[in-house]
This record gives structure tokens, C-alpha cells and sequence, in this order.
């Protein structure tokens, strides 16, 4: 016998399905039974709570990627939190645009011992030379995380949209840019401090006994090249006479890819200055091609005749103590001193400032190499690998 199915006292006939799941659907099930499913049914407890504590959530564990992010957002907050200056098309015409444009101009740069250089790389070198970055340039917060943010928040920060930017090619790069201070005299014992310590932190190879002088390299590419060399393979210094391009223009900073805050540079120097202010008498003079030109040939000539008269009086081992002979051979066939230091000239021209330097000066010796090869950037590379690779041979030499 089937048993009608009653809910709040009601006989099914008036009771509505649809109205009833409408609003319960998943509280109530309606189903037809015997007397017997229905009284079985009913000594089922109602609502009963699972105990199984297998079927409970588990707890969400906070992996260690998760903190690292969370850390990230919060480092990501605090460089958007500094405070800076954004240039926009009304005011670019103003401070900024003035200022850039007059950073092309070399008097300029000189008589305010200002500079730009560009580069994450370029701007973390400057920034570890004490107080040298005045004005930090850059096109997106992101940059900002390559700097320590205590370093960050002493500078005069300036957010430059990239079309603005656009307008100064050629005298300043994005993504980051920074006006620096020119390096001066402390600035280079720093720098030397710098490179001994790198050398003896990271291993690197001992820096070669050479001093690199360019003289009138006045290509920026070229005179950024030879600086880029020297500094790579460690050099002592270099040091440009006044008719050589500026080593801190942007193409020269550009082609030597900044290395001059890695090396200490001493540029626009005097013939007279350069024989007053450096004592060479124990450095070797080293002259590429000096025989390359008629002209090259008499001064060549001219030192010959002066070293016969002296050796016609004195010895020959006393000549070669004055400076005035002159040794030619093959760069290859270079014989390197670790205990020595070399003043390796550059494009050096048969001038009477030249000639007046290389007669007056007292060198150890002088050495006239030849190469067979008048770029000037393949010559000092390819003798500054010949001195690195035999010095490191030497027993009390350099390591790598």
C-alpha cells in the first residue's frame, strides 16, 4: 500500500513540486515509498556532520616562490613610492631640453665638469664612485630595481617618456641615463682602487705595466676604441694630447661603452705639460711604424746622427741609458719586462713638438715596433694582447 507523503501537515494533493524545489531544490527530495522504506527512512538521523577528517580541506601552505613574489611587489612599491619629476611635452622645451642640448656641446661639458652616460652598466659604476651621479634619467619604473634604492633616493630623479626622448638622439639614451660629475684627480685613485681590488676579488689578471698615449686621435669612434682596449685588459692609464678627440663626448663614450670610469683617463694634455708633470725616465718608449713615412724616416734619421756623436764620446751602454737610441723590431718580437713599465704612443706624428719630446725626455729605452697595419685600433690591440699573453707566461707575472 502506498502511503501519501505529507510536509507541514498538508495532503500532497495541494502541495505545489514546483513552488517547493523552486525555493529549496537541493533541501528537499520528493520520492514515493512503502510503509516500510518510510518508517526506515525515518530512524535515519537528519543532518549529520561528517567526522572524517580526511574529507576536510587541506590548508593552503605558503610556498617559498609565493614569499619571494609577495617580496618582489613589495621592493616594487617602495621605487614607485621616490619621488621624481616628469618631463612632458610642455615643459621638455624647458629645463631638460636646455640642459641636454647643451651637453652636445664640449665647452659646455668642460667649463661644467658635467657629463651624460647611458646604460644600466655605465650608471652602477658611476654610482660607486662616491658622490658622482647628480641627476638620474629614466623611461620606466622598472629600471629603477637595478639600483640600490638608498642611492636612489639623494639623486634628482626625472621620468622621461620615450618620444620626448626621441627628440635628443645621439645625446642621450634610454632606458636610463645619468648627469655625472667629470672624474677628476680623486676620482681616478678611486678608480685604480677599484680595478686592484676587482683584480684581486674576482682573479683577474695583473694589470699590464703600460701607460696608453694617444696623440691626434681625432676620430671619437677610434679614440673610444683604443680607451675600451686598454681598460679591458687592464692598463695602468690613459692620457690624450690636446689635438685628440674628447673622451667624454657621447659618440667616444658610446664606442668605448663607458670604459673610462674603469680607467683612469687623463686627457688634453701639453708636449711641455706631459714632460714636466710625468717622470719617464724609467718607462721604455714603445713607437709603432715610426719608419712608415719619409717624414717618420728623418726624425728616425736625426736621432740616429745624435746617438753616433754621444756613442763617439761615451760608451754605447751609456747612449742606451740617455734615451737616444732607438731598438726597431717586429712586435712579435717584443721582448716584455713584468718589472718594467712601457708609455706606449699612439698615432704619434713626426711634429717638432714630437720630436722635441722624444730628444728631451729621458726614457729607459726607445723601441720602434713594426706593424704591419696602420689602423690604429688593430695596433694597440695587438700589442697589448702581445704584452698580455708573454707576461702571463712569466713566472713572477701575471695569472689568470
Amino acid at each position: 500500500m502506498i502511503r501519501s507523503l505529507r510536509l507541514f501537515g498538508l495532503p500532497v494533493s495541494r502541495f505545489s513540486t514546483s513552488s517547493l524545489m523552486g525555493r529549496e531544490r537541493k533541501r528537499f527530495v520528493i520520492k514515493e515509498m512503502t510503509d516500510e522504506e518510510y518508517e526506515t527512512d525515518m530512524q535515519q538521523p537528519r543532518n549529520k556532520k561528517k567526522t572524517n577528517q580526511t574529507n576536510k580541506r587541506p590548508r593552503k601552505e605558503i610556498v617559498p616562490e609565493q614569499i619571494e613574489v609577495e617580496q618582489e611587489i613589495a621592493v616594487e612599491k617602495t621605487y614607485h613610492d621616490l619621488k621624481f619629476e616628469k618631463v612632458t611635452n610642455s615643459n621638455a622645451s624647458d629645463s631638460f631640453g636646455k640642459l641636454i642640448r647643451s651637453m652636445s656641446k664640449e665647452n659646455f661639458r668642460k667649463t661644467n665638469k658635467l657629463l651624460l652616460v647611458s646604460g644600466v652598466d655605465a650608471v652602477k659604476k658611476a654610482m660607486e664612485l662616491n658622490d658622482l651621479v647628480k641627476s638620474l634619467y629614466f623611461s620606466s619604473h622598472s629600471v629603477l630595481k637595478n639600483f640600490p634604492l638608498d642611492n636612489l633616493e639623494t639623486l634628482k630623479l626625472c621620468h622621461v617618456p620615450p618620444h620626448i626622448i626621441n627628440q635628443y638622439q645621439g645625446i642621450i639614451e634610454m632606458p636610463v641615463s645619468a648627469l655625472i660629475t667629470t672624474p677628476n684627480t680623486e676620482t681616478n685613485k678611486l678608480i685604480r682602487k677599484k680595478t686592484a681590488h676587482e683584480i684581486t676579488q674576482l682573479k683577474r689578471t695583473n694589470p699590464l705595466p703600460i701607460t696608453v698615449l694617444c696623440c691626434d686621435v681625432t676620430d671619437a669612434s677610434e679614440l673610444g676604441k683604443i680607451i675600451k682596449s686598454a681598460a679591458v685588459m687592464d692598463c695602468e692609464k690613459v692620457m690624450t694630447l690636446k689635438r685628440c678627440g674628447d673622451v667624454w663626448s657621447y659618440q667616444t663614450l658610446k664606442s668605448a661603452q663607458n670604459k673610462q670610469l674603469e680607467i683612469e683617463v687623463i686627457p688634453g694634455l701639453d708636449w711641455n705639460l706631459l714632460q714636466d708633470k710625468f717622470n719617464f725616465s724609467k718607462f721604455t718608449l714603445l713607437v709603432v711604424n715610426m719608419e712608415n713615412s719619409e717624414t717618420k724616416n728623418e726624425l728616425h734619421t736625426e736621432l740616429k746622427e745624435e746617438m753616433s756623436a754621444v756613442t763617439a764620446a761615451t760608451t754605447a751602454a751609456t747612449t742606451a741609458a740617455e734615451g737616444k737610441e732607438i731598438h726597431t723590431r717586429l712586435f712579435s718580437d717584443m721582448e716584455w719586462d713584468v718589472s718594467s713599465k712601457y708609455l706606449l704612443m699612439i698615432n704619434n706624428s713626426n711634429t717638432r713638438n714630437f720630436r722635441n719630446f722624444v730628444q728631451e725626455t729621458k726614457f729607459k729605452q726607445i723601441v720602434n715596433l713594426k706593424l704591419n697595419v696602420d689602423d690604429v685600433t688593430i695596433q694597440t690591440d695587438v700589442i697589448l694582447f702581445d704584452a698580455m699573453n708573454k707576461l702571463s707566461k712569466m713566472p713572477d707575472g701575471h695569472h689568470h
